[in-house]
């Protein structure tokens, strides 16, 4: 017997922060014979150090052991006891296919456009340090083809997620980085061939 296909949003406690209650936010969907996918954002490269330098990357890959390289902290084996979920969509593998397929292509533009990835800083007002993270890109993919944005629960209550309310933009300080970041590499490119004393 067949199921329905299903579109899920996960949520799993930051690694490291898990005494602060902050959530990371993912996608799953899952086809009528039970194989999944994982749909997710976060800064290019995994570890602190990235999240405040690196442009937000959003993937699609098969959700399985071969392919947790891509998503380390966010893979669970079957004998999990499961991440606070909230079904988005229920119904067969055509339509929710079709609902993937907006949400990747929106994950291209937002990929194409090299946001920073941003955590929320109690030092720098928000036009010019607003956050645009994971959570923000999960709330992206899944408004884009219309689909309602539940959080999940625990106990009852909306897990708590920095960014799910952010937007995607670019701010002065994006660009003051990008220089710093830009003129940096010229420097290592022009002393790797010799040009620089």
């Amino acid at each position: 017997m067949t199921q329905n296909a299903t579109i899920e949003i996960q949520a799993r406690p930051i690694k490291g922060l898990e005494a602060t209650g902050a959530h990371h936010l993912f996608i799953i969907y899952k086809d009528s014979q039970g194989q999944k996918t994982i749909l997710r954002g976060g800064p290019e490269r995994d570890g602190l150090i990235p999240m405040g330098i690196d442009d937000i990357r959003i993937i699609k890959a098969p959700y399985v052991k071969e392919y947790k390289h891509l998503f380390p902290n966010d893979y669970f084996s079957n004998d999990h006891k499961g991440n606070p979920s909230s079904t988005i969509f229920s119904g067969t593998d055509t339509q929710v296919d079709l609902y993937i397929d907006k949400m990747w292509a929106k994950a291209e533009e937002i990929n194409s456009q090299g946001f920073d990835y941003k955590l929320p800083t109690p030092f720098c007002k928000a036009d010019v340090c607003h956050v645009q993270n994971s959570n923000t890109v999960i709330r992206a993919l899944v408004e884009y083809p219309d689909l309602e944005f539940k959080l999940p629960q625990i106990d009852g209550k909306d897990v708590w997620v920095l960014g799910v309310d952010g937007e995607f933009k670019h701010t002065s300080i994006d660009d003051v980085m990008h220089k710093i970041w830009a003129f940096n590499t010229s420097m290592l490119t022009r002393k790797d061939s010799g040009k620089l004393l």
